[in-house]
């Protein structure tokens, strides 16, 4: 079975250049795997970087700094990535605690 990793970021494409033998090898894995996905009920993990996560939070690089020295999990790279289910799970923790 062909298996590809789709990391989703801004600004991020992937391109395959596949022969139509590959492309119907392809059809039918996705197919398997998105069966089995439904069937065994997994979660997809969404990945962040830096610009996303202050787009959809509506902060600026200082708080997003802040957030990540008061305990936001990332993966450090250049940019740093965030799991999505991570920051919501901080950001729900930070807003309650301010209440």
């Amino acid at each position: 079975m062909l298996t590809i990793k789709i990391v989703i970021m801004a600004g991020t494409s992937l391109v395959f250049d596949l022969t139509k033998e590959q492309l119907e090898k392809l059809k039918e894995d996705l197919l398997k795997v998105a069966k089995n996905q439904q069937n065994s009920k997994e979660s997809a993990v969404c990945y962040m970087n830096s610009f996303d996560v202050m787009s959809k939070y509506k902060i600026s690089k200082r708080t997003l700094s802040r957030w990540i020295s008061e305990g936001l999990p990332y993966i450090k790279s250049r940019p740093n990535v965030f799991i999505e289910q991570d920051v919501e799970k901080f950001t729900q923790r930070i807003f309650i605690r301010k209440k």
